[in-house]
């Protein structure tokens, strides 16, 4: 995979990944994690994940990151529910070329004002079913 830890800011953690179809393997297995992890250990106050995709540079003070797409990407982290996956329009416009499903794997899932972003910013939400898990989605093939 191609994903790469930066750092958890509050209750938040900022990975940057180089492919959208790792994201979604990615997200698969944390949540097989967190299945296992919270039937024992934490059954009574379960960890729960929500995935913000978000597409811009990120520049690093230290470990600090330090970039218009990091900003934009905290003020509308709270649009994705647990365990969704939500992309903003511009990563739904790069992560669309790589989802052979693309056409009918996403919903549109609202609206928000961002600053340092041209109108409104477009939100959608991939649709995970028990038969198109994230990783299932990730590895159909175009055909």
């Amino acid at each position: 995979m191609s994903g790469v830890f930066i750092r958890e800011i509050g209750d938040a953690v900022l990975f940057v990944f180089a492919h959208f179809p790792d994201i979604l393997r990615w997200h698969d297995s944390l949540s097989a994690y967190l299945r296992i992890f919270n039937e024992d250990a934490w059954k009574d106050h379960p960890l729960r994940i929500r995935t913000l995709i978000h597409v811009g540079e990120v520049h690093l003070n230290g470990v600090t990151p330090i970039s218009l797409a990091v900003f934009q990407l905290f003020k509308v982290e709270k649009s994705a529910g647990v365990d969704e996956i939500v992309l903003t329009e511009p990563a739904f416009t790069v992560a669309w070329p790589s989802i052979a499903r693309a056409y009918h794997a996403f919903d549109p899932s609202g609206e928000t004002d961002v600053e340092g972003y041209r109108g409104r910013l477009k939100l959608y939400r991939l649709k995970i079913t028990e038969c198109s898990s994230p990783s299932r989605i990730a590895d159909e093939t175009h055909e």
